[in-house]
């Protein structure tokens, strides 16, 4: 019941903020980062998009916008949002020398992998894979879609903030505190010894205000629908798995948090660096039969 009210919600503040948006005009928002409108993209368009891989660095790979259709995968039918298919390849070689995508397909983690015309214009971002393909095909969330929400977003209140941090704050440096498009990150509800990470990709930063940062591509299943506070850190693609039904990367979590995901949407989610989440520590141990601490590990919350 609760999936079902937050979805209405979204779909509501979809037809408000799309006002909004008519008003504030998207395309202000991307000034620095040319967009192509879902309605000028075409069958057979080249393009090209980032992503890790393998460490910390983006590479580049190669695809072809098949088409757009109706549907969204996992998304209520008749909802009426569209979706963008294409076909990827090329990218850099594994260890046996064969090409990543040609082996493993779309792999779990590219959520959020931006997208580009040959010529620099953001088309989206990947969302989903087609399970069991033999080839590389991927759904693309338009950008539109992924910057609806920007606008009203902003102006929202958020408790879960640590006290007297506003969304100019920032815990270090501009170059600590920072992220690129197709650097990959991870958003943990714990860490400390151990952490509770889930990892995708950063499809673009705010070319206005370069703490925030778009992410996903689509809404994060671990983390609460709406305005959350989930801290986020820069993350390292440890290897890729390679899978008959879903591959995936598997992500490490780096250093300290260096921001928060403040909004988790159906669209992707939005990221605020320099602020963080309110969090408390526990310390667990294991105590043997005399009584004596066998492990102790200490967790942020």
């Amino acid at each position: 019941m609760a999936d079902m009210l937050s979805w209405a919600v979204f779909f509501i503040l979809r037809r408000i903020t799309i006002f909004q948006l008519i008003l504030l005009g998207i395309v202000s928002m991307a000034n620095a980062q040319d967009i192509i409108p879902l309605a000028e993209l075409k069958p057979g368009t080249k393009c090209y998009g980032l992503s890790v891989f393998r460490g910390v660095d983006p590479e580049r790979f190669e695809c072809t916008i098949l088409g757009v259709v109706d549907e969204v995968p996992d998304w209520p039918k008749g909802a009426g949002f569209k979706s963008i298919v294409a076909q990827l390849w090329g990218g850099p070689l594994n260890e046996r020398n064969v090409e990543i995508l040609k082996e493993a397909g779309v792999l779990s983690g590219m959520s959020g992998s931006p997208v580009y015309t040959l010529d620099g214009k953001i088309i989206g971002s990947v969302m989903a894979h087609f399970t069991g393909s033999k080839t590389p095909l991927a759904f693309l969330m338009p950008i539109e879609m992924t910057l609806n929400f920007h606008p009203l977003t902003m102006s929202q209140p958020n408790r879960w903030l640590k006290e007297g941090a506003d969304f100019k704050s920032f815990i270090g440096t501009a170059e600590t505190a920072s992220l690129k498009a197709g650097e990959a990150f991870a958003a943990c509800e714990m860490w400390g010894d151990e952490n509770d990470c889930a990892g995708a990709t950063v499809i673009m930063v705010d070319p206005k205000n370069h703490d925030t940062v778009h992410l996903t591509g689509h809404s994060s299943d671990n983390v609460n629908k709406g305005i959350v506070a989930v801290p986020i850190f820069k993350a390292e693609v440890v290897t890729s798995e390679s899978n008959l039904l879903s591959s995936r990367k598997i992500f490490k979590a780096i250093g300290d948090p260096i921001g928060t995901m403040i909004f988790n949407s159906p669209f992707g989610g939005i990221g605020k660096l320099g602020v963080l989440p309110k969090s408390f520590g526990v310390e667990v141990s294991l105590y043997g039969l005399f009584g004596k601490a066998v492990k102790s590990n200490k967790y942020n919350l």
